[in-house]
């Protein structure tokens, strides 16, 4: 008989070309392991498949490629793996194991016929990597502790997570999705998110559970028909925080035979898009919304002794499918039928300050211009920079414009134009004006050596467009008149020349401003007529100092306003209410200026402060034209 030699080649070519005779290496060591051992795993080949092995642990390195025909690792009691690499169930579980085991993954693990991970009862699965299940991805029993870290993606074409069981715990910091319910738990669920989660399933649940707490910082969310957050009848009662986003069908949605109490503390957004955003069933329930809290559908509370309760001040539209039996809120508000509008009164007031600095802002620069005869031209500003819990609650603003007018003898006539700007501190409200006024002014020695005093009067209207989200009260657009009297007296002591040694000006203003009805489009309300009246007085001691053809005069300055602002009342629906409007004129301050003034030009800058902590820059220049 002759001899046949086949080369090492044709010997692996012949090996790789029979069905599954690749796979029957064990990439383990030892491949039959017995328990109480330590495991290790590396390159090609099978995993261990061995419902007996318990009290171990197995290493599966980066370069392994674990494939089994069934799991491709199955083990009982108290074994601890730790993943590496890349471990593959043809036709069953990716890993399987009994009670009080531990899988860190760090690789992959895909179970092609079942669940990406399956472990009974006490066991804990922490993911660093990416675990995939043609049923599950994770699926655990009782007492089940699941952590997906944020570099974790946990995938199952049913549940993401199944840990139907009492007392789960997960923690997710990275993606769970799925096309059932993204997470299905029991009773007394301890649930923390700051990743996502999401059921991409057409008519599943982002959550799913009986009871227990949900904090969410991330974003849970159904895609299809159903809801962010399921409850399961169940008579204990749970507890949802979010600072995240909630999406689904309904946001919250309680199942009526639920019979516990869910209290919701929402510091986030709640979206129902199907037109519910909160719907919580039988039971005492709560509803807690802090300032930040976006609600974007109705709320239903159900059944029961119900709270809801509105922290802070600032606009919103509410609308339930019924009224709670407690309603608390802070601030003006409306209740028409079973819609709450809420509403605040700062970004609408601040129309009126920003009027107020446009008309003193004109005034000085008219007041400023020295006796000129002649035509003049001038330019005006001021910047406010407003302290977090200053009097004005948190807004910056910006006004400045340009003042031109005729003089003959003792009396001029004036126009002025003003663009003035005001942005709330936490960004929502943006406030844009324009003021255009006209008007006259007379000025006249004293009986003293350098006693002089002016004043005017002038009209005007102002235009002022309210930017904000739908949330926040949204876009409104309003029209005013403004109505002004300045008056200014200025004299000098002492000194033997020109200048006095010392001199002082006294300057008062009062502005009236009133405001046409508008509307606030996110809110669907409307704001009818208001009117509010500023005081200004303006108290300075200077040092004058000749320089040139001109004096240059630094000072301390001191400004009392105060004011009265009319109430506001807001309707909708053939209901409404009237509120106090915000103070935004008792903003006195003190500070140092210096100006410069001659025949042909006035010029200045002055730098406030206050008890707040409100900082203010102002400045103007006035020139005399000869015609």
């Amino acid at each position: 008989m002759s001899e046949i030699r086949l080369s090492p080649v044709a010997l692996i070519a012949a090996s790789l070309a029979l069905p599954g005779a690749a796979m029957a290496q064990s990439a383990c060591t030892p491949s039959a392991p017995i328990s109480g051992g330590i495991i290790t795993c590396s390159g090609l080949g099978t995993g261990i498949v061995d419902d007996t092995l318990s009290d171990s642990m197995i290493q599966v390195a980066a370069d392994a490629n674990i494939q089994g025909a069934a799991q491709g690792f199955e083990f009982d009691d108290n074994v601890v793996m730790f993943n590496n690499g890349s471990i593959t169930g043809l036709g069953d579980h990716g890993v399987q194991g009994d009670n009080d085991s531990v899988v860190m993954n760090y690789g992959r693990i895909e179970g092609m016929d079942g669940d990406g991970v399956n472990l009974d009862d006490d066991s804990r699965v922490i993911n660093y990597g990416t675990i995939i299940g043609s049923d599950d991805g994770v699926q655990l029993e009782a007492n089940a502790f699941v952590v997906n870290e944020t570099t974790g993606f946990i995938y199952g074409a049913d549940e993401g997570v199944n840990i139907n069981v009492d007392n789960a715990t997960l923690i997710n910091k990275g993606r769970i999705e799925a096309g059932d319910d993204a997470v299905d738990a029991g009773e007394n669920a301890q649930i923390v998110n700051y990743g996502t989660i999401t059921s991409t399933g057409g008519s599943q649940d982002g959550i799913d559970l009986d009871s227990g707490q949900v904090i969410n910082y991330g974003t849970i969310l159904a895609i299809g028909s159903e809801d962010g957050i399921d409850f399961d009848p169940s008579v204990n009662d749970s507890l949802v925080v979010n600072d995240g986003l909630i999406e689904g069908n309904i946001a919250i949605n309680t199942d009526p035979a639920d019979t516990g109490a869910q209290t919701v503390v929402n510091n986030g957004t709640l979206r129902g898009r199907g037109g519910v955003a909160v719907n919580l069933g039988a039971g005492d329930d709560a509803l807690h919304l802090s300032y930040a809290s976006v609600v974007e559908g109705l709320i239903e509370m159900g059944d029961g002794i119900d709270t809801v309760t509105v922290s802070g001040i600032r606009a919103r539209r509410l609308s339930f499918g019924s009224l709670p039996e407690i309603l608390n809120y802070n601030g003006p508000g409306l209740l028409a039928g079973s819609t709450l509008l809420l509403i605040d009164p700062m970004p609408l007031a601040a129309a009126d300050h920003l009027a107020r600095g446009a008309a003193f802002g004109a005034s000085g620069a008219v007041l400023d211009r020295h006796s000129m005869s002649d035509s003049f031209v001038g330019v005006f500003g001021s910047g406010t920079e407003v302290a977090a819990d200053g009097m004005l609650q948190g807004f910056d603003s910006r006004s400045g414009g340009v003042v031109a007018g005729y003089g003959f003898g003792p009396a001029a006539a004036f126009v002025a134009f003003a663009q003035s700007s005001a942005r709330m501190q936490d960004g929502a409200h943006r406030l844009d004006q324009t003021a255009l006024m006209a008007g006259v002014s007379t000025e006249r020695a004293t009986g003293s050596a350098h006693g002089r005093i002016a004043a005017l009067a002038y009209l005007g209207v102002t235009s002022t467009e309210l930017r904000s989200p739908a949330t926040l009260s949204g876009d409104a657009d309003m029209t005013g008149a403004l109505l002004g009297l300045g008056l200014r007296y200025s004299d000098g002591f002492g000194g033997t020349g020109a200048a006095p040694l010392v001199d002082v000006n006294a300057q008062l203003d009062i502005v009236h401003h009133r405001t046409g009805s508008y509307a606030l489009s996110g809110l669907g309300a409307t704001i009818t007529d208001q009117s509010a009246t500023a005081l200004g007085l303006h108290l300075d001691l200077g040092m004058p100092v000749a320089v040139g053809s001109g004096t240059l005069r630094p000072y301390l300055f001191g400004n009392l306003r105060g004011g009265s602002q009319g109430a506001l009342t807001m309707s909708l629906a053939g209901s409404s209410t009237s509120f106090a409007a915000i103070d935004v004129f008792g903003d006195s301050n003190y500070g140092i200026g210096v100006s410069y003034g001659s025949e042909a030009l006035s010029a200045g800058v002055e730098w406030a402060t206050n008890a707040q902590d409100e900082r203010s820059l102002g400045a103007h220049l006035t020139f005399r034209l000869a015609f």
